[in-house]
């Protein structure tokens, strides 16, 4: 307990206030509903607004060997939440000592050092060593501690429930249409722009800005072309942003390179974001740079298309 304690005090939560309890990798449109609920209960309540989550899936704990690409970092996340209107967002770390607490115990320190009032539950909210912490457990703890329960319906697309799992699948197979209806906005990646091979501006007369591949810390969208929105510095140009190997070059390290429209700058060194809006087609292989340049011509022709009929 003393871990989650002091994780906890650090936020100097002295008001009473309303928790939900999650992962909230991606912060979707199920997330957005349950997190305005606890805004709107909340406020209802003359009360503090507060998230506790984690910042890598508790999972990997108990597996260390699977893999779970996040959708969000956990700043993003953070700020995701907050832009909701979410008073308190504390990205605790889940670790072997919190992962043994009963539901007892984590609810008691979260009543002792944040001032739980109430609590609110998504469809699925389990707390505690081996999850025994149910609804209907929390629901007789509350009654005890003198803390309420609040019961959120799913929320539902195509009669699917949206999940962080159905949104990392959509985005690992390049499916933007469906990421951006599940999270209610284009899914993004940042990093840290490096030289690349020299390929892109001498040889092919488009220069693009070649991320580091290891500052981007989220999933990486399915190898292809995709339409892009490029934001630096408050400022936004759309683009071309290819993920893969670059097949005609037979290049052996993997790579995500964007090819911004209008634009002339250096940006070397510098932290970029990338929108996903659409995939337009996989990456291919061509007998000779000549075919590549009309093929990279035709797929900047056709986003300048797509972005006109956007606006």
């Amino acid at each position: 307990m003393d871990e989650l304690r002091t994780q906890l005090d650090s936020y100097n939560i002295h008001q009473n206030t309303i928790f939900s309890i999650g992962m909230f990798d991606g912060v979707h449109l199920g997330h957005q509903h349950l997190l305005n609920q606890v805004c709107k209960i909340a406020q209802n309540n003359s009360c503090k607004s507060g998230i506790i989550t984690f910042t890598d899936h508790p999972r990997k704990l108990f597996d260390p060997s699977i893999t779970i690409p996040l959708i969000t970092s956990v700043d993003e996340k953070k700020a995701f939440i907050e832009n909701i209107g979410i008073d308190f967002v504390i990205p605790i770390q889940f670790t072997k000592s919190i992962s043994e607490l009963t539901y007892e115990q984590f609810i008691k320190t979260i009543i002792n050092s944040a001032n739980l009032k109430g609590l609110v539950l998504g469809p699925d909210t389990a707390i505690g060593f081996k999850r025994l912490g149910t609804p209907d457990k929390l629901k007789e703890l509350g009654d005890e501690l003198d803390y309420e329960i609040f019961n959120i319906d799913q929320l539902n697309f195509n009669n699917k429930r949206v999940s962080s799992s159905l949104t990392r699948q959509a985005i690992s197979e390049g499916n933007m249409d469906l990421s951006t209806q599940y999270l209610g906005r284009n899914y993004s990646i940042s990093g840290t722009v490096i030289k690349g091979k020299g390929i892109g501006n001498p040889v092919l007369g488009y220069p693009t800005a070649n991320l580091d591949m290891s500052s981007v810390k989220t999933i990486i969208p399915a190898n292809g072309i995709y339409a892009s929105i490029i934001k630096l510095d408050e400022r936004e140009f759309i683009g071309a942003t290819s993920i893969g190997y670059n097949p005609t070059f037979k290049n052996e390290e993997k790579s995500i390179e964007s090819f911004i429209i209008d634009f002339n700058e250096n940006l070397y060194g510098k932290d970029i974001e990338i929108n996903f809006v659409k995939w337009i087609r996989q990456e291919e292989s061509f007998d000779n740079t000549v075919e590549l340049q009309k093929q990279m011509t035709d797929d900047i022709n056709q986003i300048i298309q797509l972005f006109k009929g956007k606006n």
